[in-house]
């Protein structure tokens, strides 16, 4: 091979090692949403409300839940939801960890959560909170919701599963 041909592979290597050889990522987190409920009867119309709790997310992946470490910064917090036309109760906005929702129930609502840490790390949780038909009756054929402090409540997320 010529000296242009051999300068020419050591460029493309060099910028190979650029692109390829940068920090490795930052650590990533772990997102937990938790909802209760997690179903609502259809034509809810805006009646119940649905507790999401993104505390139980962690700075850093775990497979285990642990409490929350207080010497961590705080986590960056992001809901989105797309399906069933929905609002937020109580002034809730989409960057608390802890909202309060409700939902038409015409359709299912699913949830996304984002979370990023300090260190610029992100994860993200996928949650739908389904719809129950009404009985034959037209009554709605689930329970009445539950207390969220109880387990009964639905995590989906790296600790929840």
């Amino acid at each position: 091979m010529s000296a242009w041909g051999w300068s020419t592979v050591s460029a493309c290597l060099s910028a190979l090692c650029l692109v390829g050889c940068s920090e490795p990522p930052p650590p990533a987190p772990s997102a937990v949403i938790r909802a209760c409920p997690w179903s609502l009867c259809e034509g809810d119309d805006f009646a119940t409300s649905i507790h999401l709790d993104a505390t139980r997310s962690a700075p850093r992946l775990t497979l285990v839940e642990a409490p929350p470490d207080p010497d961590e910064p705080p986590l960056k917090i992001r809901w989105s939801f797309a399906g069933s036309d929905w609002l937020f109760d109580e002034d809730g906005t989409a960057d608390q960890p802890d909202v309060l929702v409700s939902m038409a129930a015409d359709r299912p609502l699913h949830v996304t959560l984002v979370v990023e840490n300090a260190a610029g790390g992100v994860a993200q949780a996928l949650k739908s909170i389904s719809v129950t038909p009404l009985d034959e009756a037209g009554q709605c054929p689930l329970p009445a919701p539950v207390e969220d402090t109880t387990d009964d409540c639905l995590s989906i997320g790296p600790a929840g599963l």
